[in-house]
């Protein structure tokens, strides 16, 4: 009997849930439809879902150097597989020619990055679904690892990570005059807010998500507003809807509407569509390659939220440019007292700056971490599903990590392992010393008990660490 009730009561939320979507694909049928097709399971490379999307046009310079050892890799891959030519030439040069090239000669140079390091960011990567990791050292790329497909062309979504460009430009158009401080008002730029409390909101407030405008929400849920303004094919309609609900400036509260808010402020200030003033200010400069932002509708509203679709090596570019305090090469891109602001922490959160995680042992994030970055000075890009951008500045290391969302995520796990498996780190080991067998008890469940975690596999330590459990999800 409780059976029956049971299932009469799941088929009336189910039925309830239906007539609810087709009542909205009544009304909103361009929204409804974004919802209901959007591809939950692989967010991140299912790029050809994204419609409409505008070039960010690039200007491909010279490629990402790489180390004399990772060449020798590519050189037996090239021995074993001559079918793979065209990747391991990709991986020589950034953007090949349809001229063929000698591979460089080999290199005797020992690679910077421990092997069994490299064998746990191996195991790591393939646990952890991700399809892209690359680790660039003293501006070398040190390791490079592609799975599913993925190739050093490949375009992926960011999610979050493009918060980050957002405040950069912003640092930009501070410089240019474009806006006048970072303490304006932000309805100076959006009149829309000029009328009501919302007028309180300064673009300090929106960098370190401080506004006082309502919430997020779940992201599953059609009516919340983090989905409203991710699937709306109007953005600028949905955003003025969203009220204040707390005071300006006295809460922390990470929220999308903020960064979208201040995208539209960004091209109202500087009369420029997003993607262009991204492309010449640091796109072009950067020597990327073309990349891509999601629109709202053809010829609407960039998402500066999140969905710039760029490469992993163009992503290790824009580590390079934090790490440089805005200089790449001999170009000072984004003026270095701005990404210094950038890296102040927020007054009610340690962890965050201007739309940039900073690592703090006291943040909101520790949950995410089973031990503390190793590096005290460690700041790094965040998206949806883990994208990440770890920059070092002290280690001079920048790690790059694209893919969808894993099973378990540690953190700490993969900038960690890189500290301790550099050659030239101190607490890394010596070459000729044995290591225990094997990465993560976490992640992969063996017959023989594994060691304890996963940095373990590359630095020996008299005390064992009991095995810890998963992160809750955020």
């Amino acid at each position: 009997m409780w059976l029956k009730r049971i299932a009469l009561f799941l088929g009336l939320i189910f039925g309830a849930y239906t007539l609810l979507m087709l009542v909205l694909l009544i009304r909103e049928p361009a929204y409804t439809w974004r919802f209901l097709t959007y591809p939950f399971r692989s967010p991140i490379t299912t790029v050809r879902w994204y419609d409409p999307l505008e070039k960010i046009p690039g200007h491909p310079r010279a490629p990402l150097p790489l180390h004399p050892a990772l060449r020798k890799k590519w050189d037996d891959l090239l021995k074993r597989s001559p079918k793979l030519r065209w990747l391991a030439s990709s991986m020589y040069f950034e953007y090949p020619s349809s001229q063929p090239h000698e591979p460089p000669p080999p290199s005797k140079e020992l690679a910077p990055l421990h092997p069994k390091a490299q064998k746990a960011l191996d195991r790591y990567a393939r646990w952890t679904r991700t399809y892209a990791l690359l680790v660039l050292h003293k501006n070398k790329v040190i390791y490079e690892h592609y799975r599913n497909a993925h190739h050093p062309h490949a375009l992926s979504n960011s999610m979050s990570m493009a918060k980050t460009l957002l405040a950069m430009l912003v640092g930009i158009a501070i410089r240019e005059k474009k806006i006048r401080s970072v303490d304006d008002f932000a309805a100076s730029y959006l009149p829309e807010w000029g009328k009501d409390k919302r007028s309180q909101i300064r673009i300090r407030h929106l960098l370190q998500m401080r506004s006082g405008l309502r919430g997020d929400g779940p992201i599953r849920n059609p009516f919340t507003d983090v989905v409203r303004l991710y699937h709306t094919p109007d953005i600028e309609k949905d955003l003025w809807k969203i009220p204040l609900v707390g005071e300006p400036g006295q809460i922390y509260d990470y929220k999308d509407v903020d960064s979208q808010a201040l995208g539209l402020l960004l091209e109202r200030a500087t009369k420029t569509r997003y993607a262009r003033y991204l492309s010449e200010k640091i796109w072009k400069p950067l020597g990327a390659q073309d990349a891509f932002v999601w629109l709202d509708r053809p010829q609407g509203t960039a998402k500066t939220t999140c969905c710039i679709f760029a490469t992993a090596r163009d992503w290790a570019r824009v580590g390079q440019l934090l790490l440089q305090e805005g200089r790449f090469q001999d170009e000072q891109i984004v003026p270095a007292s701005w990404i210094k602001q950038m890296k102040q922490p927020s007054p009610f959160d340690p962890d965050y700056g201007f739309f940039l995680w900073l690592g703090s042992p006291r943040g909101s994030r520790q949950r995410d971490r089973k031990e503390p970055f190793l590096a005290n000075d460690m700041i790094y890009l965040d998206g949806l599903f883990e994208q990440r951008v770890y920059v070092i500045p002290s280690k001079e290391l920048v790690i790059v990590r694209l893919g969808e969302n894993p099973f378990r995520w540690d953190d700490a796990f993969l900038p960690n392992t890189v500290i301790r498996g550099l050659r030239s780190s101190p607490a890394s080991l010596p070459a000729t010393k044995p290591l225990p067998n094997t990465v993560n008890r976490g992640l992969r469940p063996s017959s023989t008990s594994l060691p304890n975690t996963v940095n373990r596999g590359l630095r020996p330590s008299p005390a064992s660490l009991p095995a810890t459990k998963p992160p809750p999800p955020r």
